[in-house]
């Protein structure tokens, strides 16, 4: 049951945001901004001049009472501990301001307007350092990747998501949401979803950096990965009958969804990021030739690895009808609890409370693989260590322990392509992996054209003291021919 927060504005509340120490403050139509407590009192209200809409707000990262908040074309930053006027302002936009965003640092502002131009202002200096235009139509939303000063995501209502690089002042990655939703056109839908255009209206970034999401006016929300200087779409939900407004992430693998249908709704995207990054990049790359939707249970449909659909049933762990069109979505930690601030076109917030899971972090860090164990001893992941790879990947003469790491977000140096590493190294269960080795050990390998290479038997019947080996040549023909012995393997005992 949601819990009213009252008496603070007269006017639909706009846009949210709360500081570490609990502090929330909200903006509305007509200039309004109010602080609340964590008990719901309203503590401090003002009114910006001109009684343009406030359309964003964000606290300083460094700072928790220092507050930004747009207005019109205006950025006023104020003292959350007295809201009687701005301290500063800037006026560096030409249309409305859609949006703020601060990177980790605190040395850059990012201000999307209605032009479709994000402005980069430089906090240090007081002066714009970047101006940013690719899109086309309004730039909705925009938002610093965590860890990363210097890139951010923004969307927009051209349908647009694009990956900055703020150093180069140049889309690094670009992709137009219409091109999915014109392939997904004659597949099926869920009862009452509209034919709408997927105008993204907002965008979230994972804490881990690499996992955003974005939500469109197709009811759809897509989850991105961040993969050098390119993106890939790794999941699709069908999450809302009318066009999503907001999303949030939670805990890296929980993402919060808010619609014009009145649906405030939990997703669970971890399970479905871990099976979608387990796939091999290869296969993320020949998976471009798309097949046509299908429809999970309950209406939800599941798109993995490039945006091929899969139905896994995937629902979502919280659905709550809101039953107003929602403005702003915040999840914060009130009096200790997680919840999820809502606010629609009332003057009031509601508060719902999460009961979450501890976090698996599937998403920013899949499960490691264990290190290779290939014998009893270390003598043995030692000179396998020593072997070059045949296939001349990128691993080769790598030691057990980087090649055992699993492939996480942010790891491409890994050793997917790798026919012999990237099927057994990859390996979690100790027991494949001495069955392959024992397999290869003995000859029994079922390709048409075994690999070339050492095989490396440890001879236990040597006299003990130092670790000694018994070189034996790899097998010249498929069978059970008994090994030749290398000729610098020693005299036979």
């Amino acid at each position: 049951m949601a819990v009213k927060w009252t008496g603070g504005h007269s006017s639909p509340i706009l846009c949210l945001n709360a500081n570490k120490d609990g502090l929330v403050v909200s903006g509305a139509e007509g200039g309004d901004l109010t602080a609340w407590g964590e008990d719901g009192t309203p503590l401090g209200h003002t009114r910006f001049p001109g009684a343009d809409d406030v359309t964003s707000v964000l606290f300083s990262t460094t700072c928790p009472t220092k507050l930004y908040a747009s207005h019109g074309e205006t950025i006023s930053v104020l003292d959350v501990r007295a809201l009687k006027g701005p301290l500063d302002h800037f006026r560096v936009n030409e249309e409305e301001i859609n949006s703020l965003s601060l990177n980790e640092t605190e040395t850059l502002l990012a201000s999307a307007d209605d032009s479709g131009a994000i402005k980069i202002l430089d906090l240090e200096n007081k002066k714009v350092s970047r101006t940013l235009k690719r899109h086309s139509n309004i730039c909705s939303s925009v938002a610093f990747r965590p860890q990363r000063p210097q890139s951010l995501v923004s969307c927009g209502l051209d349908m647009q998501v694009i990956l900055w690089n703020l150093k180069k002042a140049r889309p690094l990655w670009m992709t137009h949401l219409e091109e999915d939703e014109a392939e997904d056109r004659d597949g099926p839908r869920p009862p009452g979803q509209l034919l709408n255009p997927a105008l993204a209206h907002c965008v979230s970034v994972a804490s881990c950096g690499n996992i955003f999401s974005c939500g469109a006016e197709d009811g759809r929300v897509r989850v991105f990965r961040v993969a050098g200087t390119r993106c890939e779409q790794v999941l699709r939900l069908q999450a809302h009958t009318q066009g999503v407004s907001q999303v949030c992430f939670l805990l890296e693998s929980c993402l919060l969804s808010g619609g014009n249908d009145g649906k405030v709704r939990l997703w669970d995207v971890g399970t479905g990021l871990e099976s979608a990054l387990r796939r091999p990049a290869k296969r993320a790359r020949e998976g471009r030739a798309r097949r046509a939707p299908d429809a999970s249970p309950g209406g939800h449909e599941v798109a993995a690895a490039a945006g091929r659909e899969e139905p896994n049933g995937m629902l979502p762990r919280l659905d709550v009808s809101h039953g107003e069109k929602v403005n702003w979505l915040l999840g914060t930690k009130i009096k200790g609890q997680q919840c999820a601030l809502v606010a629609d076109q009332t003057s009031s917030i509601s508060v719902y409370p999460l009961h979450l899971a501890p976090a698996s972090h599937a998403a920013s860090r899949p499960p490691r693989a264990r290190p290779l164990l290939l014998g009893r001893s270390s003598l043995d992941q030692t000179v396998w260590a020593l072997l070059p790879c045949p296939w001349k990947c990128r691993s080769a003469r790598r030691g057990p322990a980087e090649r055992g790491g699993g492939a996480g977000l942010g790891n491409e140096d890994s050793t997917e392509n790798c026919p012999r590493l990237g099927k057994v190294a990859s390996k979690t269960e100790d027991g494949e992996v001495a069955e392959r080795w024992e397999q290869a050990a003995d000859g029994g390998r079922k390709s048409p054209s075994p690999p070339k290479v050492l095989t490396v038997i440890p001879d236990h019947s040597l006299p003990t003291g130092a670790p000694q080996v018994r070189i034996l040549a790899g097998p010249r023909h498929r069978g059970g021919q008994q090994l030749q012995r290398h000729p610098l393997a020693g005299p036979s005992r």
